[in-house]
C-alpha cells in the first residue's frame, strides 16, 4: 500500500489585537461537542477569521435570541428560523485575548458585542 506524503506549510501566528472591529458573517456552523453550540463565523476586513459561539438554545432571553433579536430578527414564540439571512452581513465586534488551558493566549469574540452595523 502506498501512503500520500502529509506536507503543510509553516505559517506565522494569527495575531488579533484586542478591541472593536468591523466584519462579515461568513457562515453559521452548528457543533455538538463539548455542548451544543451554533458558531457564527466572522471575517475580519483583513480576512482573518473567528467564531462567536452561543450556545443553541432559542429563546428571546437566550443569547443566542439576543444576538438574532440585534439584527432585526423578530422572535416569534414557535416559529422556525432560517439563519442564512445572517450571511455576508456586515457587523462589528469586540475581541479579547485569552489564555487557554495550555498557556498559548487566543483571541475570542465577546459574543454579546457582535450586532449590525447600520447603512450609512
Amino acid at each position: 500500500m502506498e501512503t500520500t506524503p502529509v506536507i503543510r506549510t509553516v505559517k506565522a501566528d494569527v495575531v488579533i489585537e484586542d478591541g472593536a472591529h468591523k466584519g462579515k458573517i461568513t457562515a453559521i456552523e452548528i457543533r455538538t461537542e463539548p455542548y451544543a453550540y451554533v458558531d457564527v463565523v466572522l471575517e475580519f476586513e483583513d480576512g482573518k477569521k473567528l467564531t462567536a459561539g452561543y450556545p443553541d438554545f432559542l429563546a428571546p432571553s437566550s443569547k443566542l435570541g439576543q444576538f438574532l433579536l440585534r439584527f432585526g430578527m423578530d422572535l416569534q414564540i414557535g416559529s422556525a428560523i432560517n439563519f442564512d439571512f445572517l450571511i455576508n452581513r456586515t457587523c462589528q465586534f469586540i475581541t479579547l485575548t485569552k489564555k487557554g488551558k495550555n498557556g498559548k493566549e487566543y483571541a475570542n469574540v465577546v459574543a454579546d458585542s457582535v450586532k449590525p452595523i447600520e447603512k450609512e
